[in-house]
């Protein structure tokens, strides 16, 4: 009985134990929205993992975001920037030694303004983009 207990024990830590020793997902995380009118696109201003910015082999980390609002038209927009490499998005600043900050224009396009109240929703994460390109010399 004792033997059971002690295999089926074993058995459920060795499930349990790979997934809980498994490193958490680098993440990014929208910090504030904001739309001066006249612009043709919203700010987005991210929170990014500052070895995000580094290049891995041939990829290179970039961030998407998808905003949704109310329009002035009184339309539900949902907008999304596409992945932005890091690199291509506006520094912000420092939030600490593991983080740094951001800001990702999101193009209007054709989408009427936000209202005066949009009630933004919006999300980011980060994604990896690119590959090895063949040398033509």
């Amino acid at each position: 009985m004792i033997r059971v207990a002690i295999s089926t024990l074993a058995l459920v830590l060795a499930v349990v134990a790979p997934a809980s020793a498994t490193a958490a997902k680098p993440q990014a995380d929208v910090i504030a929205v904001s739309y001066k009118q006249g612009n043709p696109f919203l700010d987005v201003v991210v929170a990014v993992p500052k070895h995000a910015a580094a290049g891995h082999g041939c990829a290179t980390e970039a961030v998407r975001v998808t905003v949704t609002y109310i329009a002035q038209n009184g339309d539900v927009v949902t907008l999304d920037s596409g992945a932005v490499p890091i690199a291509d998005a506006i520094p912000v600043g420092a939030i600490d030694e593991h983080t740094f900050a951001v800001d990702v224009q999101v193009q209007l396009g054709t989408a009427s303004p936000p209202a005066a109240n949009p009630g933004y929703t919006a999300t980011a994460e980060l994604v990896r983009v690119g590959g090895c390109e063949d040398d033509d010399d």
